[in-house]
């Protein structure tokens, strides 16, 4: 099904996050005792492999993407509109909105 290889992307960059998260850790105790090999190891080979295998801000996330590990734009504006009755698309063609009138349509209708 489709989210559940969804899930398994999900699962697979939480998994990356976590090894390059444990290599930063690896890098500054490598660095306090002066073991610079492991260090320039971990710094110019390990953490940018595993930065490469991230998926860049935007990349990854769609707006059509069943499972999102942040909440996106997407999200916000179908919330936006299910609570004030304003058609999704309009709550994004208005520009020149501003932030208290939303702020004012939120309290009043909350």
């Amino acid at each position: 099904m489709i989210w559940q290889e969804e899930r398994a992307k999900l699962k697979e960059i939480k998994n990356i996050k976590s090894q390059l998260e444990q290599a930063k850790i690896e890098l500054e105790s490598a660095q306090r005792p002066g073991n610079f090999t492991r260090a320039s190891e971990l710094r110019y080979g390990i953490i940018p492999e595993l930065e490469k295998q991230l998926p860049h801000d935007g990349e990854e996330e769609s707006s059509e993407s069943l499972l999102h590990e942040r909440v996106i734009a997407y999200d916000t504006g179908i919330i936006v509109s299910r609570i004030t009755g304003i058609r999704f698309t309009s709550c994004f063609e208005v520009k020149g909105i501003n932030y208290y009138i939303w702020k004012k349509i939120f309290y009043d209708v909350l």
